[in-house]
């Protein structure tokens, strides 16, 4: 089995970079941490900047038959507004107005996450203070802009709600004419009751005393009083049947305003129906929803002092060794031949 030749050249290419490495160690040592202390003090001295982000719904006009939310306005066409600035001069105007310090420009950050429809807003600053007042003003301004068009889909709403409540009190209105109505039917009912009691009273009375009065008159004229007395209890008997034909064309009267009512009550708790869905309707209608308030990182974001450090080490060992190189070069270059 053969084995396979060194390249001695090789060897000693290697060899010459080690020896040069280590010749010029101190130098190479020295320049990165040199550049590491240099990135370290520069990371430490530049101004500390924050993110501060919130999370916000788009305005919702309702719910469909899948429960899913209809927006009044498209999580994409919001974040395009707010990374535009267009809400950039009211912001800066209401920090003005508030003696708030005023920054010269304004720069929102919007990221929609994936599968959802919120919109994650984000401001960089050195002030967390400052920026959530700068955000909340962003917020009102997002408000402001819809808030005409949510007040539209409620009134549209608000319309028909106003409809039915007027159509109940028409309806409550006609049920208290029938109620009063009823009770005037019964005082009635109860009147003639009395009065078809005291007719009774005197029906018993006539028929009970008939064969008394009669034996005591002379027979003569006991044709004429028992003519008298039939009359007397046609007439009683008549006023009875008619009082008895009264009352129960008042019942009957009762019992269709019973019934209306009664169907009256029905298109009330219609109404009723009707009216808790158009007010689930109201309130499924929606301006921007603040899911999540404006809230600051625990730690700065930039300068990265770490990786700083770190890029400045690799890039001064790197400069190092080359000059390494580079005067090692020079000086075989000055030796003489």
């Amino acid at each position: 089995m053969t084995e396979r030749p060194v390249n001695s050249r090789d060897e000693i290419e290697l060899i010459e970079i080690l020896r040069v490495v280590w010749k010029w160690k101190y130098l190479i040592l020295l320049g990165t941490l040199v550049c590491a202390l240099l990135a370290g003090a520069i990371s430490f001295n530049q101004t500390k900047v924050y993110r501060i982000d919130m999370v916000l719904q788009p305005p919702v006009a309702g719910i469909d038959s899948r429960g899913r939310k209809i927006y009044i306005d498209s999580p994409e066409n919001i974040e395009a507004l707010i990374e535009a600035g267009v809400f950039n001069s009211k912001i800066l105007d209401n920090l003005k107005n508030s003696n708030k310090i005023v920054p010269k420009s304004l720069k929102f950050k919007v990221v929609i996450p994936k599968n959802s429809d919120s919109l994650k807003i984000s401001y960089e600053a050195a002030n967390v203070d400052r920026a959530i007042v700068i955000l909340n003003n962003l917020v009102k301004e997002v408000l402001r802009e819809y808030h005409e068009v949510v007040e539209k889909y409620k009134n549209n709403y608000s319309s028909e709600l106003l409809l039915r409540k007027n159509e109940i009190s028409a309806i409550e209105s006609e049920n208290k004419i029938s109620t009063k109505h009823i009770k005037k039917l019964r005082d009635r009912i109860n009147e003639l009751l009395l009065e078809t009691e005291k007719i009774d009273e005197k029906i018993k009375l006539l028929t009970g005393e008939q064969g008394k009065y009669i034996s005591a008159i002379d027979k003569n004229n006991n044709i004429s009083i028992t003519i008298l007395y039939n009359s007397l209890l046609q007439q009683l008997t008549t006023v009875k049947t008619i009082f008895k034909n009264e009352i129960s064309d008042y019942l009957m009267q009762i019992e269709r305003q019973n019934d209306l009512i009664e169907s009256r009550q029905n298109s009330i708790a219609i109404h009723l129906f009707k009216i808790r869905q158009i007010e689930n309707e109201i309130n499924g209608i929606q301006n921007i929803q603040l899911l999540k308030p404006p809230t600051g990182s625990h730690s700065p974001i930039r300068p990265r002092i770490k990786l700083n450090i770190m890029l400045a080490a690799m890039l001064g060992f790197f400069t190092i060794l080359f000059l390494a190189f580079f005067l090692e070069y020079l000086s075989k270059q000055k030796k003489p031949k």
